[in-house]
């Protein structure tokens, strides 16, 4: 069977939902999946219809497709009826009989478990909101204003076996009642960052915090029996516009006088030190739950989904602090992963031969052909230079300019599927440089100063330098890094690192990148980051070279082409 999987993207009530996209599986098998942002250019944006057009590509059209799995958010389940409406409104006449729904914490599950290759696994599902939880909102309350009135999902956990999963429990959380993403979010933007998808600014900004652990008597969660977490602030505010003072009034009750910071303002110790309590008191929270889990099941394989899956300081707390042996944290946790979640829920359940529970790789867009990109090229010549070199060439070329102190944008094979770049379509610098942090934000990133940069290392040197015995592919763990002076770009200021470990297998062309700057630096570590400016990631050649004369970057090695700008 070809299924496609997508979210849908806006409530029955006209809400509009992020992160959309859509995945392509044949006969179990995945093929394609893509998020909508990468295509339209706008981060985090719904919708499905460029997701998948873009699947089509694979020499196939409408009919081809046997079945097409959505899932929703914030909102009742939807109807296949519902569901068919907006696939029409998006050019896409789609019988009935060919929809099929999933529930949201569902999808999740199934984006991390079907992929872990795990025979049994606790799954653990943690997001802001889910679904509504009855099968009609209360009366009233089906309208942008008041659609949290009702009980929604916050954090679901299932067992996997085998090829099941089934529901173990919830957390019971109550109308005006926080979770774990949600109150992550209410002090997101207390510290000044206006939206639930900054709360990775919030988790560099902890570690600021780290070493003065100035509340350590402050309780965000009340940890309860039998693995109950209760949060003790309050949910009274979905437009957000409140939370700030919401969270300064909490604070003050446990005695603790700091205002809330305004996104323009300086962030000051006081701030820091209010980041690295919540991020403290989300890790013991989720330890408890954890732990409890493990004696419920004794099942140690854990996989991890839903947007606080990308929280990479808890992700490694886990670690450290459970007796978990082995743990998959889904790339693309957040909601761009429903669209795998969905069609492996269809394969699941409609197309049982063909179950397939196995890794599968995180590069899954297009591959451009070099004809492709020298037709990109051909038409901004009158802007940059370029030649073409065989492979390895290229790879001399690149690391020769990296170990310069160049910053250069690499693009390469199929796009990667999340939020991360993972060497395919990455931006790249040297990460022995002290001042290349500095450097990078001012040429090309525009950051703000406390967000850390990410380091890709080659898988079997990971244990030289990093604190990991894991492999950690995905961007999506962090690690102590046992020789900062050495690398001190990559080093956040705990002496942590948000790491990338790359093999051949996965990715053999940026392996070989990595290898030569070894060759080259003694160092088999490069700084990467994800290729754009305040948008999304680049997809095709021809984002890549806009961005490329849009920024400060030094070169493009794109292909086979190594450019520069005239």
């Amino acid at each position: 069977m070809k299924i496609i999987g997508f979210n849908l993207e806006k409530t029955s009530y006209g809400l509009p939902l992020d992160n959309g996209g859509a995945c392509l599986v044949i006969d179990g098998k995945v093929k394609m999946a893509i998020a909508e942002e990468r295509l339209n250019r706008k981060q985090y944006s719904s919708g499905f219809k460029l997701s998948i057009k873009y699947l089509f590509n694979n020499n196939l059209d409408l009919n081809d497709i046997d079945l097409f799995v959505a899932s929703s958010c914030l909102d009742i389940m939807p109807k296949n009826s519902d569901v068919q409406k907006q696939l029409k409104e998006n050019g896409f006449d789609v019988p009935l009989k060919k929809i099929k729904v999933c529930d949201h914490h569902l999808s999740h599950a199934y984006s991390a478990y079907y992929p872990s290759s795990f025979d049994d696994a606790i799954i653990m599902v943690i997001d802001g909101d889910g679904n509504v939880l009855t099968k009609n909102m209360k009366q009233g309350t089906d309208n942008i204003k008041d659609y949290y009135k009702n009980k929604l999902e916050h954090s679901s956990y299932y067992l996997g076996k085998k090829d099941k999963i089934e529901l173990l429990e919830r957390e019971e959380i109550s109308e005006g009642e926080n979770g774990f993403g949600g109150v992550y979010r209410y002090f997101t933007y207390f510290c000044g960052f206006y939206g639930y998808k900054f709360a990775g600014k919030l988790m560099g900004l902890s570690a600021y915090g780290h070493k003065r652990n100035k509340y350590e008597n402050i309780k965000i969660f009340d940890l309860l029996p039998n693995g109950k977490v209760k949060c003790l602030v309050p949910d009274l505010d979905r437009n957000r516009e409140h939370s700030p003072k919401i969270v300064e009034d909490w604070l003050n009750k446990q005695g603790i006088n700091i205002n809330s910071r305004k996104p323009h303002e300086e962030i000051k110790e006081d701030i820091e030190d209010i980041a690295f309590l919540m991020q403290r008191e989300l890790d013991k929270a989720i330890i408890h739950k954890v732990k409890y889990l493990i004696k419920k099941t004794g099942i140690k394989n854990l996989c991890i989904a839903g947007g606080v899956g990308l929280n990479a300081v808890s992700n490694r707390t886990i670690l450290d602090n459970t007796d978990i042996k082995k743990i998959y944290i889904q790339p693309a946790s957040g909601d761009s992963g429903q669209c795998l979640g969905n069609a492996f829920f269809g394969v699941a359940n409609y197309d049982k031969e063909n179950i397939i529970r196995k890794p599968i790789s995180v590069y899954l867009g297009k591959e451009y052909s070099n004809e492709e990109i020298l037709r990109e090229l051909e038409s901004k010549k009158d802007k940059i230079d370029y030649e073409k070199e065989d492979f390895e060439n290229l790879v001399k070329t690149a690391s020769m300019e990296l170990s310069r102190g160049k910053i250069i944008g690499w693009f390469q094979g199929k796009s990667e599927f999340g939020p991360r770049a993972l060497g395919n379509r990455s931006i790249l610098a040297n990460p022995t440089l002290r001042d290349m942090k500095e450097i990078l934000n001012k040429k090309v990133k525009h950051r703000e100063a406390f967000r850390p940069f990410a380091p890709s290392v080659i898988e079997e040197e990971k244990e030289k330098w990093f604190d990991i015995k894991i492999d950690a592919p995905y961007m999506i763990l962090n690690a102590g890094v046992k020789q900062p002076d050495k690398i001190p770009a990559v080093t956040h200021i705990d002496n942590s690192a948000r790491i990338q470990t790359v093999n051949k297998h996965d990715n053999l062309k940026f392996h070989k990148l990595l290898k030569a700057f070894q060759d080259i630096s003694k160092v088999p570590i490069l700084l990467n980051t994800s290729f754009n400016d305040n948008e999304a990631i680049v997809e095709s050649p021809k984002n890549a070279i806009n961005t490329f004369l849009n920024t400060k970057l030094d070169y493009l090695f794109i292909g086979n082409y190594f450019v520069r700008k005239k």
